[in-house]
């Protein structure tokens, strides 16, 4: 099987046939168990160009429906449908007094796991990247089933 590799497990061997091909022999194919899915973390100005759903478990999980054309994460190629969303960057918000947000910032970003979330809590962190406290991209962790 020929792909183009975005991230690979240690686990998995490779063979070169031609200069410009790469053989992938997964692990499953070799009796050692299922082959672990590809792990991708990537940054992707906003808006992202994605139709996200949730596909029901148990567990729960937030995958990429569609791509929009010429959307951002259309121009980075990176994503597929399918892909699922395991974290997502956050934004955790200070609590303090009036005024004091002006003086001391929105609070930190912090990447969010959204493995077994469901679909509104995943979207509100997704939301929580806002243009309002200067945020314009979102930093996307997805899995891909092996192939």
């Amino acid at each position: 099987m020929e792909c183009a590799v975005l991230q690979t497990p240690c686990s998995r061997a490779f063979t070169a046939r031609r200069p410009h091909r790469l053989t992938v022999r997964s692990a499953a194919a070799e009796g050692a168990g299922p082959a672990a899915p590809q792990t991708l973390r990537l940054t992707l100005r906003k808006p992202l160009g994605l139709v996200l759903a949730e596909r029901p478990g148990p567990p729960v999980q937030v995958f990429i429906e569609e791509i929009t054309a010429g959307g951002n994460a259309a121009k980075d190629g990176r994503l597929k449908v399918g892909d699922v969303l395991v974290g997502c960057s956050a934004t955790l918000l200070k609590t303090g007094k009036e005024g004091e947000f002006e003086r001391e910032g929105y609070g930190a970003r912090v990447m969010f796991d959204a493995r077994g979330k469901q679909f509104d809590t995943v979207m509100a962190a997704l939301g929580s990247n806002s243009e309002r406290w200067g945020i314009f991209d979102v930093e996307l962790e997805v899995e891909r089933a092996a192939q």
